[in-house]
């Protein structure tokens, strides 16, 4: 009965690209990333690249050495999405998503290893995140990318998602579902984003059309794959693991609500309006079993 409401309030979603942040945001890809391009690198179009209906997430918890040579075979029969230092990884995947870190000794790691992988990557689109916050945290971020070898480079806009308590963070999202935010794209130029990268590629999930997100490797406790000597490699660079065995965005170190709450208020909201399933790959992940395991075994 309410099918008419996203058309009647998508430009709603249009009134973004008058805000003061999204100048700042077109001011900076103008002038740090787009002399490197002939294609419009604020605009995506995701039919282009996506291949499934299911979306692995491709995160740096420990539990990715855990998958199976099984488990694995199911994992590149679909689309999958490789997020910051998964790098370390051997495993080239559909999408690419990198942002500076919070922590300024990991953005030379980071850097590095774009340089390192940039041959690798080089038909993958890679997806800048959130160039203003690289901006503030990392001014003359721009001298350490590889652009010319990153040819289907992209930037695009983030959309914050208010709430900063659960009914306040749901009701944002039912307004942003009628809106049509969280919608499929034809032309993809922003990414709606609340507290990390976690729940912004759920969103980006739905935008590009998929029906099924796995996250990989998304403990949210303990170590990351890459401290394992299987992924330290002579000469690449190495990154000290945050203290504490809980992860800072579920311990709502940034502010509530943590991480996890907002992955599952997605979960609740999204999933039946969107019909989106939302899965963990393993039930070593500390969102199970409040999300259900892909691989149960």
């Amino acid at each position: 009965m309410l099918d008419f409401l996203p058309k009647l309030l998508a430009p709603l979603v249009q009134l973004k690209r008058c805000s003061r942040r999204h100048r700042r945001f077109r001011t900076l890809v103008r002038d740090r990333i787009q002399p490197h391009f002939r294609h419009d690198v604020t605009r995506l179009a995701p039919a282009s690249f996506k291949r499934s209906d299911t979306l692995f997430v491709l995160g740096s918890g420990s539990s990715v050495s855990m998958l199976t040579p099984a488990q694995w075979e199911v994992i590149r029969e679909h689309d999958t999405l490789g997020l910051s230092f998964w790098l370390y990884h051997d495993f080239v995947p559909t999408w690419f998503v990198f942002e500076l870190s919070r922590n300024p000794e990991h953005t030379p790691a980071l850097f590095e290893l774009i340089e390192r992988r940039a041959t690798d990557y080089a038909n993958v689109p890679v997806i800048f995140n959130d160039v203003i916050q690289a901006e503030i945290r990392e001014p003359g971020w721009e001298k350490h990318l590889p652009f010319t070898r990153l040819p289907r480079f992209h930037a695009l806009h983030n959309i914050g998602i208010p709430g900063d308590t659960i009914p306040a963070l749901e009701r944002t999202l039912h307004r942003y579902h009628h809106a049509g935010v969280f919608h499929p794209c034809d032309d993809l130029w922003y990414l709606p984003k609340r507290r990390a990268s976690l729940p912004m590629l759920v969103a980006f999930a739905l935008l590009c059309g998929y029906q099924r997100v796995v996250l990989c490797g998304v403990d949210l406790h303990g170590g990351y794959f890459y401290e394992t000597p299987e992924f330290q490699r002579p000469g690449w660079p190495v990154i000290a693991a945050p203290a504490g065995s809980v992860h800072s965005t579920v311990t709502q170190a940034g502010g509530p609500p943590g991480v996890d709450e907002v992955l599952l208020a997605m979960h609740r909201v999204l999933g039946p309006l969107r019909g989106l399933e939302l899965f963990v790959a393993l039930p070593t992940s500390g969102l199970h079993p409040r999300l259900p395991a892909f691989f149960p075994t």
